[in-house]
């Protein structure tokens, strides 16, 4: 099929979805004001109208495929576009004092008829009416227009990367492997992501009923947290869960994913970190990734807590959102004590945008060494607006266990008799 073909056949299945939405409007008692309103700013599919808000619809259609997820190809870009698009729609075509919503309706269709369909309200902020200013995550057009150029440069390639990186997580839900991402194998006919049962044997995952609530580890013994945590300060959140322990197999993943760009694995260790947050039973709203400096997000490629998360979410219908950035870039911190640790990430993190009143959350992160980290963290989310924070992390590193000791050292104190 050519591109004029194709073209035709997306804007044939787009007017279909539309049309579907708009009868499902019209069937719940709203009035359509406007199918495809154009202005420079952006385009709404439609426009409706209860008597006093109006509702901007956005459509997205697809054909039907296994895990087809039309509501992944609304980019950050495009919520912009259709923000400031009902801004302008307001100017003109309403009065004063009506506020505006917005919704989106995902349409899938199985040959010619409608498999799935589904309405999502508030996918945006509430648009005030014409009298009130609005928020800080909304901009009026005349507040762009006064925009400098170094300022049209940044959103460009803020939503340059955004796109990249929401391709990179389509890639890899549609991913299908031949056999183990780990050992190639194809003896048991693994083709979702999933370790085969010899790897799995290789890996020491924790169990859900001896876990330690700090750290999310194992605690095997009569103690409240695991040997390592005694001695720890209080955590700032609630409940910690890890997958396995770093070490062996594990240590060798988490190497291969972090530092030699083998991005594949988050699709793998998402599936097994959803599967052990249904199994503690946390409940959280949303779910924050542990941010990356630029400058270390360029050098890796990624960061690998948010494609981490980015899976949790679409296996667990939970929500991601980037509410932390970081400040400056840290060095590599896997040489430095519990208080260094801490010490160095203290002020290192800033809110990106306002953090959900009352929402609980749940941190993500690769691996638990200190919780130093984790802890700075949770310590901003909490102090503006969090009800409460989780940790789930990929692995857990046994600090008593990795602590090496000389042999030479041992016999030459007890020669001296110490």
């Amino acid at each position: 099929m050519n591109r004029q073909k194709m073209l035709a056949y997306r804007k044939k299945l787009g007017n279909k979805g539309e049309k579907a939405a708009e009868d499902i409007y019209r069937a719940q008692g709203y009035m359509i004001l406007e199918r495809n309103w154009r202005c420079k700013a952006g385009e709404l599919d439609i426009v409706a109208t209860d008597g006093k808000t109006l509702i901007f619809v956005e459509v997205k259609t697809l054909r039907y495929r296994e895990g087809a997820r039309p509501e992944l190809n609304l980019s950050n870009h495009q919520r912009r576009r259709n923000f400031r698009a009902a801004r302008v729609y307001q100017k003109i075509c309403s009065g004063r004092g009506i506020s505006g919503r917005f919704d989106l309706v995902t349409v899938i269709f199985k040959g010619a008829f409608i498999y799935s369909l589904r309405k999502y309200t508030d996918y945006l902020p509430m648009l005030p009416p014409l009298d009130e200013p609005c928020g800080n995550n909304s901009e009026d057009l005349s507040v762009r227009e006064e925009k400098s150029r170094l300022g049209y440069l940044k959103e460009f390639f803020c939503d340059l990367l955004t796109s990249l990186r929401e391709m990179s997580m389509r890639k890899f839900l549609e991913l299908s492997f031949s056999g183990c991402p780990i050992c190639g194998s194809e003896d048991y006919g693994i083709k979702d992501g999933r370790f085969c049962p010899e790897c799995l044997a290789q890996l020491n995952f924790f169990p859900d009923k001896f876990r330690c609530p700090v750290c999310g580890g194992l605690n095997d013994t009569l103690l409240a947290v695991c040997p390592q945590c005694a001695g720890a300060p209080a955590p700032p959140w609630e409940n910690a869960v890890s997958i396995f322990e770093y070490a062996g197999l594990g240590r060798k993943i988490l190497i291969r994913y972090k530092f030699h760009k083998a991005s594949e694995f988050a699709l793998s260790l998402g599936i097994y970190g959803a599967k052990a947050l249904a199994d503690s039973g946390i409940d959280c709203d949303l779910i924050v990734p542990v941010p990356m400096h630029i400058i270390r997000k360029m050098i890796r490629g990624y960061n690998q807590a948010e494609f981490f998360a980015e899976i949790v979410s679409q296996k667990s219908g939970i929500p991601v959102m980037n509410l932390l950035k970081s400040r400056f870039s840290l060095t590599t911190q896997h040489s430095r004590t519990r208080a260094e640790r801490y010490k160095k990430v203290k002020k290192h993190f800033l809110l990106r945008r306002p953090v959900p009143a009352g929402s609980r959350i749940l941190l993500v992160d690769d691996v638990f060494t200190t919780g130093s980290t984790l802890r700075a963290a949770a310590e901003v989310l909490l102090a503006n607006g969090a009800a409460s924070v989780s940790v789930l992390t990929i692995a857990r590193r046994n600090l008593i266990s990795s602590v090496k000791v000389d042999v030479s050292d041992v016999l030459r104190l007890k020669a001296r008799g110490k």
